[in-house]
């Protein structure tokens, strides 16, 4: 077992999704957050695995030429960021990368394209949301982020990544402990609106090809407006949709943003999603883009528990299913069920925020050859940061 207090040289081979420099000691693989491939990194070993270590850089003996100095006085000791060290356009690079190696690791052999990601318009104050934690200390409270630590509470007075409205919000926050929760999430939409959870339940609204939805801060909703509006576009430009007897089953579907946009793309909308604070913000949607009522039903259920009975009592001729689940993916029974009806499903559209899960489940769709993938599209929703968002699209074999 190597000592957590002696030091070691590592070259980094590459950056894995998640952020982690993939090297070696004694040919046992060690993963270094904030390094970049190429680079030799001098290490302390943090945290020893049967079959790998954890490792924090002590200091770089030879940096990369692609390596730029990060602006925010907080990284690499705040938790949120992974890449400012790295310049945009060759994060977007890396995140093609790490893409494709999951989706070939999980996957398997890949017979479909996989395009480069899609940039934000803005890598820099771009979310619409922030979840803050309060510190302990007795005379100084403050707010901020968990740290990289996973334990220390970093306060911060800004940070480069959410907007600047809410960073104004962060800065007059008060110090007292009696005012605010330990936890407490900022959000906002484009008109400066600001929601807080606990505490405010102010709506916000989006708008989006002349089409409003609606949240607050207890629901979820997408971080970056930019990369939505850039998702439902690509959406809306795939050549799958007809109106004559036609059904979009929106499952997860929370306040109805997708449903809401393709609208004018089928006869009968379907929208599927347990919170029902959530399909409230639907309706009202509905209402005020001034749609017909008529033309959609909503079902407050668990996906996983309706799909089958609901899709064989109100599906069409022509029917797309738009799948937008949590991190953990889909319940293997929910692609079962998606399948056996692919006689009546021409389209599948698959959003995922989790590369690793996602593959899992395209694997799954393949698996019984009923399936084919067509393409998946990388979208970077957040830039200087690990995560990614990715859209797959599924049509029958």
């Amino acid at each position: 077992m190597k000592s957590v207090d002696q030091t070691y040289t590592v070259t980094i081979e590459k950056i894995v999704f998640g952020g982690w420099g993939l090297g070696r000691i004694d040919n046992k693989v060690c993963f270094v957050p904030f390094v970049l491939p190429d680079e030799e990194v001098k290490v302390c070993i943090t945290e020893e695995k049967n079959d790998y270590s954890y490792a924090r850089s002590v200091g770089i003996v030879k940096p990369s030429g692609a390596r730029v100095q990060a602006p925010c006085k907080y990284y690499q000791e705040c938790g949120g960021c992974h890449y400012q060290h790295l310049s945009y356009p060759d994060q977007l690079t890396l995140k093609t990368q790490q893409v494709k190696d999951v989706i070939r690791r999980i996957y398997g052999s890949v017979d479909f394209p996989i395009y480069d990601t899609i940039p934000s318009d803005d890598p820099f104050y771009y979310r619409n949301d922030v979840k803050l934690t309060r510190n302990s200390q007795r005379l100084n409270f403050r707010y901020g982020f968990i740290g990289t630590d996973h334990v220390s509470v970093v306060p911060v007075d800004e940070c480069m990544i959410v907007s600047r409205k809410i960073n104004q919000e962060i800065m007059s926050l008060p110090r007292d402990k009696s005012k605010h929760a330990k936890k407490l999430t900022i959000k906002s939409d484009l008109s400066e609106h600001v929601s807080y959870w606990p505490g405010s339940s102010a709506v916000l609204h989006s708008k989006i090809n002349d089409k409003k939805v609606y949240y607050d801060g207890r629901i979820f909703f997408q971080a970056n407006q930019n990369i939505l509006e850039k998702i439902i576009r690509h959406i809306l430009s795939m050549n799958i949709y007809s109106k004559e007897d036609s059904c979009f089953f929106d499952l997860y579907g929370g306040v109805g943003v997708f449903s809401v946009m393709m609208s004018d793309r089928f006869e009968k909308g379907i929208l599927v999603e347990e919170n029902r604070k959530a399909t409230r913000y639907f309706e009202k949607a509905v209402k005020d883009n001034e749609l017909e009522a008529d033309s959609f039903r909503i079902y407050r259920n668990r996906v996983e528990d309706v799909f089958g009975w609901v899709f064989d009592k109100e599906h069409k001729k022509n029917n797309v299913v738009f799948l937008d689940p949590p991190r953990m993916g889909l319940d293997e029974k929910l692609v079962s069920e998606i399948s056996k009806r692919r006689e009546h499903i021409q389209h599948v559209l698959y959003l995922s925020c989790n590369p690793s899960t996602l593959a899992r489940d395209l694997k799954r769709f393949e698996s019984d050859a009923a399936w084919h993938v067509k393409g998946v599209w990388p979208f970077d929703m957040f830039p200087q940061t690990k995560h990614i968002e990715c859209l797959a699209w599924l049509t029958k074999s």
